[in-house]
C-alpha cells in the first residue's frame, strides 16, 4: 500500500467578519468561497495560516475554523491579529508563531505576514498586500518578485493553495 503524502497548505488574509472588504473589491459572497474552498485541508495535511485571520466575531470564527477544517493548524500572526498565543491554542491552533523558517523541496523558506527583507531563505511566503504592494509603501522599496510570494486571497481566487504549487 502506497503511503499517504502530507500536503501542506497556505492561506493568508481570510479576513473573516471583516464586512468593509466588499466595499474595497471583495466579492460578498467572499467568505462563503473561504470556508468551502478550505474544505479541500484533509486528515494528515498541514494548513498554514498567514495571518489576518478574522476582524471581529472571533470566537466563533475560530469554533468553526477548528470544527469545520481538518489536518494540524500553523498560525503565523498578522498585524490584525491580537489575541495572546493563550488564547489562540485554547481556540485550537496547534503552532502560534510571528515568522518561521522551514525547508521544503531544497528550498530554504521564510513564513511571514508582511513580507521581509530579502535574507538567507530562497523565498519568503506572506500575506498583508492583498495582491498589490503599491497599497503598501513601507514594503514596496526593497518587494522583490523573485524572493517574494503573495498568498492573499485577492491572488488565490478564495482558495488555499498548496505549498507544492508555489514552490514546484
Amino acid at each position: 500500500m502506497k503511503p499517504v503524502e502530507t500536503r501542506v497548505w497556505i492561506v493568508s488574509d481570510t479576513h473573516f467578519s471583516h464586512a468593509k472588504l466588499i466595499e474595497w473589491g471583495r466579492p460578498p459572497d467572499f467568505e462563503e468561497k473561504l470556508w468551502k474552498g478550505l474544505q479541500c485541508v484533509q486528515d494528515g495535511d498541514i494548513l498554514i495560516h498567514l495571518g489576518d485571520f478574522c476582524i471581529g466575531n472571533d470566537e466563533v470564527n475560530h469554533k468553526r475554523f477548528r470544527e469545520e477544517v481538518k489536518g494540524t493548524h500553523i498560525f503565523v500572526r498578522g498585524n490584525h491579529d491580537n489575541k495572546s498565543d493563550s488564547w489562540l491554542y485554547r481556540m485550537g491552533w496547534d503552532f502560534v508563531c510571528d515568522e518561521f523558517k522551514n525547508k521544503y523541496h531544497q528550498k530554504n523558506l521564510t513564513f511571514t505576514h508582511i513580507p521581509i527583507h530579502k535574507n538567507e531563505t530562497d523565498f519568503n511566503i506572506h500575506g498583508h498586500t492583498h495582491g498589490n504592494i503599491h497599497r503598501d509603501k513601507n514594503v514596496r522599496d526593497y518587494y522583490d518578485k523573485d524572493f517574494h510570494i503573495e498568498v492573499a486571497m485577492e491572488n488565490t481566487n478564495y482558495l488555499p493553495l498548496t505549498l507544492a504549487s508555489l514552490i514546484d
